[in-house]
């Protein structure tokens, strides 16, 4: 099960309002500085189903193989959660960084099925969002082009 109180993971709280996303939980406040296309694509994001596929290719995979159905989908809550993240701060210059191994691993996999992930991202934002790893070092520096 998710430690609600870890970092990264969105926190379970009663604060929402109108138009926004029931299960994102996402405060009156934030919500209120949104715009329109925010919220819709937020409300796109809470109707959107994961692929089954990605579900099956994660399964296996340690730890996933130790948990029951109901906690791989509560997983994939909390990555739709971090995308929500995502798309409230996509025309923004904050980066945001995942925390959350489980929650990432879901991301790897699902950027696998490329067809499906591309449409999920057109939907929300536009364009494709790119998965940046989190490390300190010279990543993203064209060696060529210093």
């Amino acid at each position: 099960m998710i430690d609600p109180n870890e970092k990264g993971v969105i926190t379970r709280t009663k604060a929402v309002c109108r138009g926004s996303p029931k299960s994102f939980n996402i405060s009156e406040q934030i919500i209120s500085n949104l715009s329109t296309k925010t919220i819709e694509a937020l409300n796109k994001l809470e109707r959107y189903e994961i692929p089954s596929g990605v579900i099956e290719r994660i399964k296996p995979k340690e730890p996933f193989n130790k948990m029951a159905d109901a906690q791989i989908k509560e997983v994939v809550n909390e990555f739709k959660k971090f995308m929500a993240i995502v798309v409230i701060n996509h025309n923004t210059e904050k980066r945001v960084e995942m925390v959350n191994e489980l929650v990432d691993e879901v991301w790897h996999t699902f950027i696998l099925f490329t067809n499906e992930y591309r449409k999920f991202c057109d939907a929300l934002v536009g364009e494709y969002i790119h998965h940046e790893p989190n490390i300190d070092s010279l990543y993203g520096i064209d060696p060529l082009f210093p």
